[in-house]
């Protein structure tokens, strides 16, 4: 499977897309927020989950990542 996740800076929101080997199977829009890219986590969904609980992380293999800006 191929993933990929999008986001773009809209006004004062902020649209992040996720697409599935090229289909698009989820939305979201932050209403009044900005992208920082001043820290990337993969596979944990916040500080609290990479340090302390770890039922949240994700236990697979990733390969092949391309990061794009």
């Amino acid at each position: 499977n191929h993933v990929a996740l999008t986001w773009k800076q809209v006004a004062s929101d902020v649209v992040f897309n996720f697409y599935v080997n090229g289909s698009l199977v989820a939305s979201k829009t932050n209403t009044g927020s900005s992208v920082s890219v001043s820290a990337l986590r993969i596979g944990g969904f916040t500080t609290v989950d990479n340090t302390s609980n770890l039922a949240n992380q994700f236990r697979g293999s990733l390969y092949d990542m391309q990061f794009y800006s």
